[in-house]
C-alpha cells in the first residue's frame, strides 16, 4: 500500500520559509507557446535554510519556499531510513539551519534527494492533459480545482521505492508502508500519511 506522505509544521514546530543559497529563476517566454519557461540561476551559495515558527524542530522539517518539494529530515530519520533499508534515497547532504532572530545553536538537518517515481493514473482520475507544446513541453489539464479530484496512481509506472515522486507533481511524495511503520514505530514528528485518493487536497 502506497501513503500520500506530506511535511506539516504545527505551531509547536519550527519550519523554513527560505533556502540562503537559492538563486532564484530566469524566466522567459516560450518562442512557441509564450508560456513561461523558468529555469533556476546557479545558487549563489551551498544550501542552508532559514527557519521561523515553533520552539521544538520536528524530524521532518516543513519546507514553505521555492523551489518547492525539498526534502529535509532530522539525522535520525536518515539512520532509521537505512536501518530499515528503506529505498528511493539519493543524494544525501547536510544542511544547516538559521532562525533570523537570535543566537541559539540550531539544529544540522539532511537534505535528500528522492530516485522513486509514480505516475498520475490519468484515465482513472477523467483527466487529460491539453495544449501540450512540442517545444517546452508544457501543457494545461483539461479539469481545474485537481483538489476535488480523487487521486489514483498508475501502478504499473511505479518504480518499486519506498519514496517516491509523482510524475508531473514532483513536489508530491508518496511512500511505502514500510516507511509508515518506520515513521510510526519511532514516532517521527513532522510527518502524515494520507490516502492516495486525498493527495491533491493536502496542497
Amino acid at each position: 500500500m502506497l501513503y500520500a506522505l506530506s511535511v506539516h509544521a504545527s505551531n509547536r514546530y519550527a519550519y523554513a520559509f527560505r533556502d540562503r543559497g537559492f538563486g532564484g529563476y530566469d524566466r522567459t517566454p516560450c518562442p512557441s507557446c509564450g508560456r513561461e519557461i523558468a529555469t533556476p540561476f546557479p545558487r549563489t551559495a551551498p544550501r542552508a535554510y532559514e527557519v521561523e515558527g515553533g520552539a521544538r524542530y520536528p524530524d521532518f522539517l516543513e519546507f514553505t519556499g521555492v523551489p518547492v518539494g525539498d526534502f529535509v529530515c532530522s539525522a535520525r530519520v536518515i539512520d532509521l531510513f537505512r536501518e530499515a533499508e528503506i529505498s528511493g534515497l539519493g543524494e544525501i547532504e547536510s544542511v544547516p539551519v538559521f532562525r533570523v532572530k537570535g543566537a541559539k545553536a540550531e539544529p544540522v538537518y539532511q537534505f535528500a534527494s528522492i530516485i522513486g517515481r509514480v505516475e498520475l493514473d490519468l484515465p482513472a482520475m477523467k483527466l487529460k492533459k491539453k495544449n501540450l507544446c512540442p517545444a517546452c513541453g508544457r501543457f494545461a489539464w483539461s479539469r481545474e480545482r485537481l483538489y476535488t479530484i480523487p487521486a489514483a496512481l498508475d501502478m504499473d509506472t511505479w518504480s518499486g521505492h519506498d519514496l517516491c515522486r509523482v510524475g508531473d507533481f514532483p513536489a508530491m511524495t508518496v511512500c511505502s508502508e514500510r516507511v509508515a511503520e518506520v515513521i510510526r514505530k519511532h514516532r517521527l514528528t513532522g510527518a502524515e500519511m494520507g490516502q492516495i485518493a486525498d493527495m491533491f487536497r493536502a496542497f
